[in-house]
């Protein structure tokens, strides 16, 4: 379904809400969160962004070609992004305790998505 060129219309008829994508992203995102791991607690901060980054993507591989439609959309209309961006922010606010561990993940995370649209290009 995510491969093809109608994936807007295919996910509308799973459900009209998504007709709005930004809430199919919501419930895509809700659903993962519930199914990731989160790093162990005594890990240093650097081993804890790695894990976790490491663990979504391991868990997104799953569904990697939902996952590459949400992010092509994504670059079509930056608001889908942002909401992916909060529900990385989200995750990874489980186990990073300051504010800097939290800045570091969100650049971490940019750059790779970075690195991940210009494979895509």
């Amino acid at each position: 379904m995510a491969h093809l060129k109608s994936f807007p219309s295919k996910i509308k008829s799973i459900s009209s809400d998504y007709q709005d994508l930004n809430i199919f992203i919501k419930d895509f995102e809700n659903f993962i969160s519930t199914e990731l791991k989160v790093p162990s607690k005594d890990l240093s901060t650097q081993d804890k962004i790695f894990e976790g980054i490491i663990n979504r993507l391991d868990f997104l591989n799953d569904y990697k070609n939902i996952t590459l439609r949400i992010y092509l959309e994504s670059q079509k209309k930056p608001k889908y992004f942002l909401n992916l961006s909060k529900n990385i922010n989200n995750y990874f606010n489980l186990f990073l305790n300051s504010q800097a561990e939290k800045i570091i993940s969100i650049i971490i995370s940019w750059l790779q998505s970075t690195e991940i649209k210009l494979k895509l290009s």
